[in-house]
């Protein structure tokens, strides 16, 4: 079974490429993405993640931040990115192409 899921879009007002990336197993995956039809990406590169450790995870008013949204720099090259996704989560990453 298949347990990364992608979308992507490029929003008009930024020029923005905005890739969704779910990672539904409990490991974490390693991946190449290419962006055909980019001549080259421009940085700063930034991913926000969502992930928690279990799937049945969930935030309360014990514990409010036990999921939270995470912002890190990722690496990539002219026009493809290496990032590791975490196990359950959701990632966004935002990249500008030329």
């Amino acid at each position: 079974m298949k347990s990364l899921h992608a979308s992507a879009t490029c929003e008009k007002s930024s020029g923005d490429i905005i890739l969704k990336v779910v990672n539904a197993s409990a490991q974490a995956l390693a991946t190449d993405i290419g962006f055909s039809g980019i001549a080259r990406l421009t940085g700063p590169y930034r991913a926000v993640v969502l992930a928690s450790e279990k799937p049945t995870d969930e935030n309360s008013l014990a514990n409010p931040s036990r999921v939270a949204p995470v912002t890190l720099g990722i690496d990539a090259g002219e026009s493809a990115i290496r990032h590791t996704f975490p196990g359950n989560s959701v990632t966004v990453i935002r990249v500008k192409g030329e």
